[in-house]
C-alpha cells in the first residue's frame, strides 16, 4: 500500500485534515495530494501546506494508500461513482460526508474495499 494520502475536496474540512496530517509529522507535504475543482483553492493549498494538488479526483485516488472523501453529502455520489473504478482493495477509503452510511459507500465500490465513516468537528 502506498504511504500517500489523498484528500478529495479541499474545502474547510479537507484543509483541516491536511493540516492535521502535515502538522503531526505523520505525512510530509510531498506525500499528500488534494483534489479540488477550484483553481484558486488548489493554489492556496499548495502555497499554504506545500502539498500536491490536482483537479482530477481519479488521479489523486490512484496514487494513495488512504483516500479521504471530504465532500458535501449532496455531491458525494457524483464524486464517488467515478472513483469506484480506481479504488483498489488494498486502499482505505475514509468519508467525512454526513448522512452517507458505510453500506451506501460499499454499494458504489466495485470490490471489497475497507471503508470508514468519521464525523470530525472543526472549530
Amino acid at each position: 500500500m502506498s504511504n500517500r494520502l489523498a484528500v478529495i475536496g479541499g474545502g474547510a474540512m479537507g484543509e483541516a485534515l491536511v493540516a492535521g496530517a502535515v502538522r503531526s509529522g505523520r505525512y510530509s507535504p510531498e506525500t499528500v495530494i488534494v483534489s479540488e475543482p477550484r483553481e484558486d483553492r488548489r493554489r492556496y493549498l499548495q502555497e499554504r501546506w506545500q502539498v500536491c494538488t490536482t483537479a482530477d479526483n481519479r488521479e489523486a485516488a490512484q496514487s494513495a494508500g488512504i483516500v479521504v472523501l471530504a465532500v458535501k453529502p449532496q455531491v458525494f455520489f457524483q464524486v464517488m461513482e467515478p472513483l469506484a473504478a480506481v479504488i483498489a482493495p488494498e486502499q482505505l477509503l475514509i468519508s467525512v460526508a454526513a448522512g452517507i452510511t458505510t453500506s451506501q459507500m460499499e454499494k458504489v465500490l466495485k470490490g471489497p474495499v475497507p471503508v470508514i465513516r468519521v464525523m470530525p468537528n472543526t472549530p
